[in-house]
């Protein structure tokens, strides 16, 4: 417990996955029609990860978060845990094992939240850094704000939101800047953002529907 209250700690939410042609699994990207079927952006999530990780290596421990999302099957196809798959692909790109946690309950953004939240107070955290699309960090911040589950569990901590467009661009601008902009010009991305923006709407006004059973004694 003390060393993880010393640590720089970073969370990674799941975003939606995508299979590539030689049958591996993997996190959405922003600039692909498949990753709408999910919420896009996760492998730019990977890389955000992996930019801040390289930062403070002997000290970051960074936290991978997902079950199997909304379902067990994409597709048709059954695949990995969301957190499974996103560790492999840290480890792929240079961030040791030893330097993950992995937290695989959770499906939506909510339960996300609330396990980590859980996480937090079980070993007595009192500031970590959050980082998430542009798109989805308006979300994220609200729900810490507006549900009273969430809210209570994070009262005591600091919490540091990071962009992961921004953190992408400021390491490989050439590597990202064509793929981003190209991604948030599209009409998927404008549509995703619509929805998010109805997500942030109905928590401010208390009609935002999340998984109650889960904070259910």
């Amino acid at each position: 417990m003390q060393a993880l209250k010393t640590k720089n700690i970073i969370y990674i939410p799941a975003a939606g996955i995508e299979k590539n042609k030689s049958g591996q699994w993997f996190s959405s990207m922003l600039n692909t029609a498949a990753s709408f079927s999910g919420s896009p952006g996760g492998y730019t999530r990977i890389w955000a990860g992996k930019y801040l990780y390289d930062n403070d290596p002997k000290n970051t421990i960074l936290i991978v978060a997902g079950g199997h999302g909304g379902d067990k099957n994409v597709q048709r196809e059954k695949h990995p845990g969301l957190a499974q798959i996103m560790e492999r692909e840290l480890i792929d790109i240079g961030v040791p094992a030893k330097s993950i946690i992995k937290e695989k309950k959770s499906n939506k953004t909510f339960d996300q939240l609330y396990y980590l939240g859980k996480f937090i107070q079980k070993n007595q955290i009192k500031k970590i850094s959050i980082t998430s699309n542009d798109y989805h960090l308006p979300r994220i911040k609200n729900m810490l704000k507006y549900v009273p589950e969430l809210r209570q569990l994070f009262n005591s901590v600091n919490i540091k939101f990071i962009s992961t467009e921004q953190t992408c661009l400021k390491y490989q601008p050439k590597k990202w800047k064509p793929k981003i902009i190209r991604a948030y010009n599209s009409q998927a991305m404008k549509v995703r953002i619509k929805l998010e923006q109805k997500g942030v709407n109905d928590l401010k006004i208390g009609k935002y529907k999340y998984n109650k059973s889960l904070v259910t004694p």
